[in-house]
């Protein structure tokens, strides 16, 4: 009788801890829902290479670019195409990818994490490297910001530029 009431006790233990320690679901409209939402339907960019037959997400019209940005950073992301537009060389102010800090994304392992600061989600990018142990890393920073339509990205930050700065001009280039 014992034995059978111990073992009651930890199952019921098991059953509670496990339900207390179980990860909470995942949600897209969450800061680093939309970041990860970004990188999961833009993904495609990593395997193939830059002949791919599908569209950067800063080539996607506004409606596309609304799930994901904030409305003022896709309004600059729209004037920077239209600014192209005007050029022979076909860009204005952002000549590469952010979301892969820079013009090639074949070969990166993304890792995201939410930082401690709710309003930034870190994301890591890995080229693995040859020999094995050279690999390199690029980190991108993501502010994100809780707008009535849900979490969007208001900016992307490397060590050298941000999205913002780059898209306003106010890096004199």
């Amino acid at each position: 009788m014992c034995g059978n009431t111990l073992a009651g006790v930890i199952a019921f233990l098991v059953s509670q801890t496990g339900t207390a320690l179980a990860a909470a679901p995942f949600e897209f409209d969450s800061p680093l829902g939309i970041v990860t939402k970004l990188y999961h339907d833009y993904s495609y960019e990593v395997v193939f290479d830059q002949n791919a037959p599908y569209s950067t997400v800063l080539d996607q019209p506004q409606s596309v670019l609304g799930t994901y940005f904030t409305s003022s950073l896709t309004t600059l992301i729209l004037q920077d195409r239209q600014s192209a537009e005007a050029h022979a060389w076909g860009y204005c102010h952002i000549d590469f990818v952010p979301m892969w800090a820079g013009k090639d994304a074949t070969g990166f392992l993304v890792h995201l994490e939410q930082t401690a600061k709710p309003d930034e989600v870190l994301v890591t990018l890995t080229v693995p490297g040859v020999p094995p142990g050279t690999a390199e890393k690029v980190d991108l920073l993501y502010t994100v910001t809780k707008t009535p339509r849900g979490w969007h990205i208001a900016d992307i930050k490397a060590k050298t530029w941000d999205l913002v700065s780059i898209l306003s001009n106010k890096l004199g280039h």
